[in-house]
């Protein structure tokens, strides 16, 4: 599914794939980093938005969400 987002990405000629993940679930932040991704900063848990769980009580640094990014390489680029 990320393949695909990044290829319809670079059709519309992005050449960067910007996501932001939450840092609550502690599987994310490796599984974007083998990806190519790299965390590039924190946001803060929009307060008109609601989860299944309470953020209060947990023990995240910083901020609940990471933002990671990626250079997206053109197809031509990506075969040599």
């Amino acid at each position: 599914m990320v393949a695909a987002a990044e290829d319809y990405c670079r059709a519309a000629d992005c050449r960067f794939m910007d996501l932001t993940i939450v840092n609550l679930r502690t599987e994310l932040p490796a599984f974007y980093h083998r990806l190519g991704y790299t965390e590039s900063g924190t946001l803060p848990f929009p307060r008109d938005q609601h989860t299944n769980e309470p953020l209060s009580g947990k023990n995240v640094e910083g901020s609940p969400l990471a933002r990671v990014e990626r250079t997206l390489l053109s197809a031509c680029l990506q075969q040599q």
